[in-house]
């Protein structure tokens, strides 16, 4: 009261005023959850969830919610659906927990027991489908803090259309996301048929930024659902761990992996001042089939490394990927705040030996060669071009041709647009020799392509080939899904007496 504006504000009123709106909002609220605790408003909060868990694509289904709102909840069946129906169910999950501490931004709940959850099939991808605004992907930030002191996943059923047998598994686990107390995870996942599957998974990393801690254990049988789902073809169990820990300024993790008692691959990663840099050594003979391993061979090594930029939310980075039979080299710049987004990276592909390639393709063949380009994205429209400098190829005694050309791949939203130009060479083979003359001259190609991954309908707006003798242009549509056809195809001779 030491000025007269405050001492002409009428405390008394105010302070009346306040606590009459405060007891009025928390006597709501708790009306609200007395009467969402009855039948009728466990049934009104039941609509209410799933009204909001649904889109055009898809749908979380809650049969109802029965329980206590203030202690433990039950639900009976929750459903997860897309365009083709259903794919994944949860059984009787049973909540334990502390509805108060959502007050104090806190989901807290001592245990979560779940009997069954069936997985029926794989869930349809939504590529494609997003709108030209859809933003990159980013990591999640949960709305409040996450503490969940045990759960528990009595069975997880994989049925058989996920993989070649059916599969059961069960899980348990703690789970701890605060802003007081950082991230805690414990958790593994375990076969329950006894064929050897298994994951642990142990992570903490305090929010006063002190150590990062992980360790990452995987025991994959020869014939068990990893192996399966992974597409590799390993001759015996497969056994991976990864441990890392320290500060994440100066940070550093090791990975080993093996098929029986043979190591086949071994990484480090590190990030020290806030460089990330990764190198991997590895057998691919170890777990690929036999006709593909030759491609990579026993001896690869991986080299990343990322770095700071002077540019807002850009890293550089460079990448050298080194085989038996190709080296792929890579540089440029990438967005490290929309999970490693390329902004433009240029790279080169260097085919040293063509051989273990063309056992896989024979009788078409390929000759060493090397080619360049780029990725970049701008206003999230990835975009693809490849320089081909000399690129040999051949069908046995056939076809044998020489291709020098510019391609460019444009992802636009739901729609890829391709183009590209260049020239034939060195045209031979017994298939030519009655028009030889024809084709003693280069030949110029391009193309204009569209495919809309909506109606998987393929537009051809140009296909040309042309030398001083002859033009041939077609341009039609392809519907891949029923092969329905409409093309028109222009033949022009300018040379006649020379056919």
């Amino acid at each position: 009261n030491s000025t007269s504006k405050l001492a002409a504000v009428p405390w008394r009123q105010v302070g009346t005023i306040a606590g009459t709106v405060i007891t009025f909002i928390l006597g709501s609220m708790l009306i609200a959850l007395v009467y969402f605790d009855t039948e009728t408003g466990r049934g009104q909060l039941t609509r209410i969830i799933n009204e909001n868990l649904k889109d055009e694509e898809s749908e979380i289904l809650i049969s109802k919610i029965e329980g206590s709102l203030f202690s433990e909840i039950k639900l009976p069946l929750i459903t997860l659906t897309d365009r083709s129906g259903k794919w994944l169910e949860f059984y009787n999950t049973k909540i334990n927990w502390s509805p108060g501490q959502l007050f104090n931004g806190l989901l807290s709940a001592s245990n979560i027991n779940v009997e069954k959850i069936s997985i029926l099939r794989k869930p349809e991808s939504k590529l494609g489908l997003e709108t030209e605004n859809d933003q990159a992907f980013k990591m999640p930030e949960m709305p409040i803090d996450l503490d969940i002191e045990k759960f528990d996943i009595g069975e997880i059923e994989v049925s058989e259309s996920i993989a070649n047998t059916p599969s059961e598994f069960h899980s348990n686990g703690a789970v701890k996301l605060t802003k007081t107390d950082g991230l805690e995870v414990k958790m593994n996942l375990v076969n329950s048929e006894g064929k050897g599957d298994e994951i642990n998974i142990d992570l903490s990393y305090p929010e006063n930024g002190g150590e990062f801690n992980a360790e990452i254990n995987i025991h994959a049988p020869q014939d068990g659902l990893f192996v399966v789902l992974s597409g590799i073809n390993p001759q015996d169990s497969v056994v991976a761990k990864f441990d890392g820990g320290g500060l994440i300024n100066n940070w550093s993790g090791k990975f080993r992996a093996q098929v029986g008692e043979e190591e086949f691959a071994v990484a480090t990663v590190k990030n020290v001042d806030s460089t990330f840099s990764l190198h991997a050594d590895f057998n691919a003979n170890e777990f690929l089939p036999e006709n593909i391993a030759p491609i990579l061979g026993a001896s690869n090594a991986l080299d990343l490394n990322i770095s700071p930029s002077l540019k807002p939310d850009i890293s550089d980075v460079n990448m050298v990927f080194a085989g038996g039979i190709m080296k792929l080299s890579a540089e440029g710049e990438i967005i490290t705040s929309e999970f490693l987004s390329p902004y433009k990276v240029n790279f080169s592909l260097e085919l040293i030996d063509a051989a273990p390639i063309n056992q896989l393709i024979t009788p078409t063949y390929l000759k060493p060669f090397s080619l360049d380009g780029s990725v970049e994205v701008e206003n999230q429209k990835p975009k693809i071009l490849l320089n081909l400098d000399k690129f040999d190829v051949g069908f046995a005694d056939n076809i044998v041709l020489s291709l020098t050309g510019e391609l460019e791949t444009l992802i636009d939203g739901q729609i890829i647009r391709h183009k590209s130009t260049g020239i034939i060479q060195n045209i031979n083979g017994t298939a030519f020799n009655a028009v030889k003359e024809l084709f003693e001259d280069e030949v110029t190609w391009s193309t204009a392509l569209n495919f809309d991954l909506r109606t998987d309908t393929l537009d051809v707006d140009q296909l040309r080939i042309a030398n001083d003798y002859f033009e041939i242009n077609s341009n039609g549509d392809l519907n891949i899904d029923n092969g329905a056809t409409n093309a028109v195809l222009l033949a022009n001779i300018a040379d006649i007496k020379s056919l």
